[in-house]
């Protein structure tokens, strides 16, 4: 199935509605311009046992395909965090990328509708996963993660919460935005 948004509504909100959109049980996403190890899906259905998201790290390429020399957790300086921390650490730093991902129609389902502009989709849905079954990190890249001047996010060193709520918001939307989702 094909949808085409009739205006645009931004990377979050087209996330969101091709999630929707989505009738299996599992879901993995697409970026148009990363490339999956052929055993991306298969990797991941089977790692996944009961947690509600399994996600790899992933390789770093160059607009043209060669690599970067690093991994995408080597280049963010991030520390994947035991089951019992993940939430905490999820308040305040990402870890999940959701070309990487395969997650249970059950965590999107808790996580609709997506806030727009205060983390992106991916960061979300991991929140939401954390406090489900949980996440399954795997080590091994099944991603290679293009990175070229068009990206809408891209491989940012430590990218954080504040980080983004001070480039998205004012402050005064950042308290409106965080009383929301605290009440949620």
């Amino acid at each position: 199935r094909y949808f085409v948004n009739d205006s645009s509504v931004g990377y979050i909100k087209t996330f969101e509605k091709g999630i929707r959109a989505c009738r299996g049980e599992l879901i993995a996403l697409a970026d148009q311009d990363d490339l999956w190890h052929p055993a991306k899906i298969e990797t991941l259905v089977n790692e996944l046992g009961d947690h509600s998201l399994v996600c790899s790290d992933l390789s770093l390429i160059d607009e043209t395909g060669n690599p970067l020399g690093c991994t995408f957790r080597e280049y963010q300086d991030i520390t994947v965090p035991d089951d019992s921390d993940q939430f905490r650490y999820l308040t305040l730093r990402n870890f999940v990328t959701g070309s990487a991902s395969l997650f249970r129609r059950e965590a999107a389902e808790k996580a609709f509708p997506f806030p727009d502009n205060v983390v992106p989709h991916d960061w979300w849905l991991a929140i939401h996963a954390s406090m489900l079954g949980g996440i399954k990190y795997l080590e091994r890249p099944l991603v290679r993660y293009r990175q070229h001047a068009r990206n809408v996010v891209g491989a940012k060193r430590k990218l954080t919460a504040g980080a983004l709520f001070k480039f998205a918001f004012s402050r005064t939307q950042r308290t409106k935005a965080y009383q929301i989702d605290r009440e949620r």
